[in-house]
């Protein structure tokens, strides 16, 4: 199985109205600040993507370790991403759990967001993270991504490398 294409796309937007400090005679003013990110991404764009996995993590006494050497792939073969780069995570929390975090692995960690990464999704929330080119290298010793949280909680992962 090989991505054909990939895409990462988000728009943070928000619109304010100035009522005061605009000067005499000067009517309200609209401001609209916005940031986005589109990038369509395959195999042989500068930020590659050659894998996508999207699974549910379940945690077994508060924890749960995603092993990037060892990702389960749509058709349930596992597939070895080592030598690629993880490019983009999303995870999504159900309304009906607790906060859960994901953050480097406890050994062999991958660092994808630095060496101390960890990121809190509370319940209802979505977590969306584009590295472009940036992460490091799967390998045997940096391969391990950990999400926690308590008991058995549940979430859905969606992960896209190359």
């Amino acid at each position: 199985m090989a991505v054909t294409n990939a895409l990462v796309k988000a728009d943070l937007l928000g619109t304010e109205t100035i009522t005061s400090g605009l000067g005499s005679g000067v009517q309200d003013a609209q401001i609209t600040h916005k940031m986005s990110v589109s990038a369509s991404l395959t195999p042989s764009t500068s930020t590659p993507v050659s894998s996508a996995a999207s699974f549910a993590v379940t945690l077994s006494g508060g924890t749960a370790d995603i092993d990037l050497n060892a990702v389960t792939m749509a058709n349930g073969v596992t597939a070895d991403w080592t030598g690629i780069k993880l490019q983009a995570l999303g995870m999504q929390v159900g309304t009906s759990e607790a906060v859960m975090t994901i953050a480097t692995g406890a050994s062999s960690a991958y660092a994808f967001g630095g060496a101390a990464f960890s990121c809190e999704v509370e319940p209802g929330g979505t977590l969306m993270l584009y590295q472009n080119e940036a992460a490091p290298d799967i390998s045997t010793s940096a391969r391990y991504l950990r999400v926690s949280g308590t008991g058995t909680q549940s979430c859905q992962v969606l992960l896209l490398g190359g």
